[in-house]
C-alpha cells in the first residue's frame, strides 16, 4: 500500500469511527486490509478503497476487523471491587434520598461482552435484599463483537479469573466453553453505538459509565467529542470509570475528580 493510498484509507477511518492511525501501524492496517480484499477476491487496493467509500456493509465489516477484543471476567479487579465496595454503596444512598430505585450501567466499548457481563455479576451480588433494580448496557462500534456478546459463550481463558463461587451461579458448563446463564442475560442489553457521534438516546441517562482502555484509540480531537457524549449520557452526579492506559488529560475537567482512600473517580 502506497503512501497516497495508506492516507485515504486512514482518513476514511477517522471520518468512519474516530480512530486515529499513523505510519506506526501501516504494517497492522496492511494486514487487515489484505483480509477483506482475499475475502472479497479483490487484488487491487485502489478498487477495494473504492468499495469502502460507497459499501456501508463493507465498511462495517473493515471496523470490525479493525477493532481490538482483548477483554476478560474481571478485567482490572481492583477497579471494580472499588466500584462494588465504594461507589455501588454510595449511589444506594444517594439514591435513598431521592426517587430513583434503578441503576443502569454502561459498558462504553463493550467488545465481546466479558465486561457488561462481569458488571451484571456485580450489581446483582450488591444488589441482592436492596429495593433497587439493575440494567446493564454494552456498546460496541464492532457488529461481530456484539454477536459474541449476545451469545454469552466464553473459552477457559475469558472466563479464568471469575471466582469460582460466581462461576457456578452464573455461567454454565457446555462443553470446553461457558454459557451465560439467562437470568444474568436478561438483565444486559447489547447494542451497536459509535462513540464518536454520541450514545442513543432511547438508551442512556446512566448512573455510572465504564469506558476502559478506549480513549487510547482516538486523537485528542476525537477524544474530546467522545468525553463530551458520555458527558451527556450520564446522570447528574453520576460516575465514570476509566482503564489505567486511557490518557485523557486536559478532557478530565469535565468530570470532577473525587478521591476515595487510593481511588480517584471522576464525576458529572
Amino acid at each position: 500500500m502506497d503512501h497516497e493510498n495508506f492516507n485515504k484509507l486512514t482518513e476514511l477511518i477517522y471520518r468512519t469511527a474516530g480512530l486515529h492511525y499513523d505510519l506506526k501501524k501501516k504494517y497492522y492496517l496492511e494486514r487487515r486490509l489484505k483480509e477483506r480484499m482475499k475475502a472479497l477476491e479483490i487484488e487491487e487496493v485502489e478498487k477495494y478503497l473504492r468499495i469502502l467509500q460507497f459499501d456501508a456493509i463493507e465498511r462495517q465489516k473493515f471496523i470490525n476487523a479493525l477493532t481490538v477484543k482483548e477483554t476478560y471476567f474481571f478485567r482490572e479487579y481492583e477497579q471494580l471491587k472499588f466500584f462494588a465496595e465504594e461507589i455501588l454503596p454510595k449511589i444506594l444512598k444517594e439514591r435513598l434520598a431521592g426517587s430513583g430505585k434503578t441503576i443502569k450501567v454502561l459498558s462504553a466499548g463493550c467488545a465481546t461482552g466479558e465486561e457488561a457481563y462481569t458488571l451484571g455479576i456485580i450489581l446483582n451480588e450488591m444488589l441482592e435484599g436492596e429495593d433497587f433494580d439493575w440494567w446493564v448496557v454494552g456498546i460496541d462500534i464492532d457488529t461481530f463483537a456484539l454477536e459474541k456478546a449476545q451469545e454469552g459463550r466464553y473459552d477457559s481463558r475469558s472466563t479464568r479469573l471469575i471466582p469460582k463461587e460466581y462461576l457456578n451461579c452464573y455461567l454454565l458448563e457446555d462443553g470446553e466453553f461457558y454459557k451465560v446463564k439467562p437470568f444474568l442475560k436478561q438483565k444486559i442489553t447489547f447494542a451497536w453505538a459509535n462513540l464518536l457521534t454520541g450514545i442513543p438516546e432511547n438508551l442512556a441517562p446512566f448512573e455510572v459509565i465504564f469506558c476502559r482502555n478506549v480513549l487510547i484509540y482516538f486523537d485528542d480531537v476525537s477524544r474530546e467529542r467522545v468525553l463530551n457524549n458520555l458527558y451527556k449520557a450520564l446522570v447528574p452526579g453520576g460516575y465514570i470509570f476509566f482503564g489505567h492506559a486511557d490518557f485523557v488529560g486536559k478532557f478530565f475537567t469535565i468530570f470532577k475528580p473525587e478521591r476515595i482512600g487510593r481511588h480517584l473517580v471522576y464525576r458529572k
